[in-house]
């Protein structure tokens, strides 16, 4: 799961293999998630794609 920071600036988890795609939309990015909901948070696009790269990565780590 990656944190991230809601509109509000409360921080939440997300579970990144549920995001079925992910917007900018001024301020906020939205994530899309498989289950039809949607969640907006703070981090530009960019940054969220880092955190779960960095996620997958410290996961995979773990295993090898």
């Amino acid at each position: 799961m990656i944190k991230l920071t809601s509109p509000k600036d409360e921080e939440f988890y997300i579970n990144e293999d549920l995001i079925e795609k992910a917007e900018e939309h001024g301020d906020f990015t939205v994530l899309f998630l498989v289950n039809g909901r949607k969640y907006l948070c703070k981090e530009p696009m960019s940054e969220v794609i880092n955190r779960i790269v960095r996620f997958k990565r410290m996961v995979n780590d773990q295993w090898t």
